[in-house]
């Protein structure tokens, strides 16, 4: 950081350093639900102190900070879990977005070039955070298990986070001292957290700017509460000129989901001063989850912003890294991970087993991997020497690892687990490297179940998909029903309106009797959204099918997105004297069908025991 200040200011020392005993505050705390073996809670962080950091630079004087100021939210994650107390293995903490940070300077600040120190001073404590403790990176603050390894700490990304540029409405031309007002050339950029921010295409002389369907950009999601951040800009053609600032948005991804119809949103933009601009971005989400299977690596057409599949480089530990200890030198080592052109470094640790507790996560773009495939990746380890820490490091290497692309792929699972020997003397490298694809299908909104085009209307399941389909109409109480279609009451057209769609169903058992022969079940499912049961619905039955494919929508209001989907799944008796044998049961909230992109599968719960039966359904709020 310092070593990027002009002139003698890089002389920068510290002569004073009083941070003071002033607490953290904490706000706002959430609980997440207790899922996939790990604990995770979010509060609001406030640190202010008045204490005293004063700095001294040669020929030019002191520089001084005389208050500090942070604000973020921050995640603190408990996995994994276990049975036994303490009940937890490993605690660690992260920034869900990068922290806000204010510093009020002295001295040398107030008189010279304040805002060239403040800009390069604030810049570099926050990349310096965004590499340590902002998401996707965290800080493993406590291992109550030391025999727990960063392979079972860590939380892989949640899945692709794919954000289309729809249209825009409302920018206003810019007013000119000669000749006509200037109409607006607008582009966008959009980032995801801490991601580096990525640059729409310029529609030029629109006041409504429409973008192509095809103007999305791919970003890695982390956490439900990470946020979008959107600016708008006017495009300068002058060489001179400076892009004029139209405003910008933020909004969390989990607000973003459960707000979308469609799983579109209109976002205002917000000027300089804090007030609206009047104009407004629309934007469509799509969450798309990764897989096991790499063909969508090919299967896309070539882009630099399709994300195709997804490289996670874990770097747990290093064992028996020969530190000599010299006089006035910090003796430390790092790990340097290289994919093509990329490199990524952990930080660096002192110790002669260091534990870097680190995850790398390497993007391949569609375009990159058609022009010249996968890239081999290299590990190399290097032993570093600084006399202080305003002084880059020296390094000697000890060694390195090579691993083919070809292997990664070869590789069960496309994943290479394994301590590595690195160099001689008995030093070696313990690592994950996994690659990953995306769900085509998802990739793809346009040939899911649910498109934002699509109508509340029911799909009749062919025989060759399903097995017979019974076509009696299911009426429910409180609702028009016009053939496989089931509609809100008119009253309610001001609600929120949610398209549920009862996918398929997967593992469905033989059904015995004591007085008839075994058979298939003829499955169908009643639903209900919320505690009214008049709020409920009926699939049709598919009969004699393992794998049942229903297809069908029904439209549900909607009070909210705490509301709760129950699903009942049956075996018809059509025509017996038996009555109609429940399977099972699943019960879950409506957002967490919207926060995993809309679509989720569930098991069937009977007598408090999982069925290893399982129904997928699928959700979208809709305009009324």
């Amino acid at each position: 950081m310092l070593r990027d200040l002009p002139g003698p200011l890089t002389t920068l020392r510290f002569t004073e350093l009083d941070l003071g005993i002033e607490n953290f505050v904490l706000g706002q705390a959430t609980v997440h639900d207790l899922k996939n073996g790990f604990l995770q809670f979010d509060m609001d962080v406030n640190y202010v102190t008045n204490r005293r950091i004063s700095l001294k630079a040669s020929y030019v004087g002191s520089v001084g900070v005389d208050r500090i100021e942070l604000d973020g939210r921050i995640a603190v994650v408990l996995k994994p879990l276990t049975k036994v107390l303490p009940c937890v293995s490993a605690a660690q903490f992260f920034f869900i977005d990068p922290p806000k940070l204010q510093m009020n300077f002295t001295g040398l600040a107030e008189i010279a070039d304040i805002q060239l120190i403040k800009n390069k001073i604030l810049a570099g404590i926050g990349a310096a955070l965004k590499d340590i403790v902002v998401a996707p990176y965290s800080y493993v603050a406590a291992k109550v298990d030391p025999d727990c390894d960063y392979f079972n700490i860590y939380r892989p990304p949640i899945s692709v986070f794919r954000v289309t540029l729809l249209r825009g409405e409302g920018f206003v031309d810019a007013p000119r001292v000669l000749g006509e007002d200037d109409v607006p050339d607008v582009f966008c950029k959009i980032a995801l957290g801490a991601s580096k921010p990525l640059r729409s295409r310029t529609v030029w002389d629109n006041n409504n700017p429409v973008w192509d369907r095809d103007e999305f950009f791919d970003f890695l999601l982390y956490d439900f509460g990470q946020s979008i951040f959107l600016q708008a800009w006017d495009e300068s053609n002058g060489a001179l000129d400076s892009d004029d600032d139209l405003g910008k948005a933020e909004i969390t991804v989990r607000e973003l989901l459960l707000a979308a119809q469609n799983r579109t949103v209109k976002l205002a933009l917000i000027g300089k001063n804090g007030s609206p601009t009047g104009s407004k971005i629309t934007i469509r989400c799509d969450l798309i989850p990764f897989v096991k299977e790499v063909s969508s690596l090919t299967a896309q057409s070539p882009s630099s912003e399709t994300m195709g599949g997804l490289i996670i480089v874990l770097i747990d530990h290093a064992f028996c890294v020969p530190l000599e200890a010299m006089e006035g030198m910090h003796v430390t080592s790092k790990v340097r991970v290289q994919y093509g052109d990329e490199k990524f470094e952990t930080l660096l640790l002192p110790g002669t087993n260091p534990h870097y507790n680190t995850a790398f996560h390497i993007p391949i773009s569609t375009k990159a991997f058609s022009e010249g495939g996968g890239k081999d990746i290299t590990l190399t380890l290097y032993k570093c020497y600084q006399e202080n820490l305003l002084k880059a490091p020296e390094e000697t290497l000890l060694g390195e690892i090579n691993l083919p692309y070809s292997a990664l792929e070869r590789a069960a699972d496309t994943t290479i687990n394994e301590t590595h020997p690195v160099g001689s003397g008995g030093t070696a490298l313990r690592y994950r490297i996994s690659l990953h694809g995306i769900d085509l299908q998802t990739a793809n909104p346009t040939s899911a179940v649910l498109s934002s085009e699509s109508t509340i209307k029911g799909k009749v399941v062919k025989t060759s998909e399903a097995g017979m389909v019974s076509n009696a109409p299911q009426a429910t109480a409180n609702t028009n029903t016009t053939g496989n279609t089931t509609t809100k009451p008119k009253s309610d057209k001001d609600a929120d309106i949610l398209k549920l769609t009862a996918v398929q169903g997967r593992d469905f058992k033989y059904h015995k009797h004591l007085l008839q022969e075994s058979h298939m079940s003829n499955a169908y499912l009643k639903i209900q959204v919320g505690s009214n049961p008049n709020n409920s619905w009926r699939t049709k039955t598919c009969y004699k099918s393992k794998n049942p494919i229903w297809n069908e929508t029904s439209a549900f209001v909607l009070s909210g997105p705490n509301e709760t989907i129950q699903i009942d799944a049956y075996d018809n008796e059509e025509g017996r004297t038996y009555r109609d044998d429940k399977l099972g049961s699943a019960e879950l909230k409506v957002e967490d069908v919207l926060l995993t992109g809309g679509k989720k599968e569930v098991e069937l719960i009977s007598k408090d025991k999982p069925t290893g039966t399982f129904v997928t359904i699928q959700c979208e709020k809709v305009a009324a």
